[in-house]
């Protein structure tokens, strides 16, 4: 069990895995391969921001008109992200034993608390500007991004496939 358990762990990203650039108006997912539905992407958006779909879609069609069409674009590319990491989660874990699973969903859980604290660190000094949103959700794409790349090279548990 122990084997198990080590086997599953997975380390958070280091700081420099937050750093790269992200185009703000791109959703290409990290791998390449089919990102999520973009609809689904503008649901949760919604919900997220509390703006309707219809309105998303017209602030949205220009991702460098304003400051506000900005933040919106880097929150759409967080919410793609996220929701990509999320079905390479599941896949993964679908395939491995359950006290993997676990390990698995508190290895993520640590991993999603180190990216908050890491991307506030790094935006810290634009805290209160108009840009903040912005720059605080590109953070947390381009770790998620780097993320989902980690996710999809790591190994399964010893004994499953």
């Amino acid at each position: 069990m122990v084997a198990v358990l080590a086997a599953c762990e997975q380390t958070a990203p280091t700081k420099s895995a937050y750093s790269s650039e992200e185009p703000i108006g791109k959703t290409a997912p990290a791998s390449g391969t089919a990102g999520p539905d973009q609809s689904r992407v503008m649901e949760e958006l919604s919900a997220r921001s509390r703006i309707p779909v219809s309105e998303l879609r017209v602030l949205l069609g220009d991702c460098s008109r304003t400051q506000l069409a900005m933040t919106l674009c880097a929150s759409r590319n967080l919410v793609a992200a996220e929701l990509e990491l999320d079905a390479e989660r599941e896949a993964k874990r679908a395939s491995v034993v359950p006290e993997c699973r676990a390990e698995m969903d508190r290895a993520h859980a640590g991993w999603k608390a180190e990216r908050d604290r890491l991307c506030s660190e790094e935006t810290e000094e634009d805290k209160g500007g108009s840009m903040y949103p912005m720059l605080l959700s590109s953070c947390k794409t381009a770790a998620t991004r780097a993320r989902i790349l980690f996710v999809k090279e790591a190994a399964a548990c010893p004994g499953e496939r």
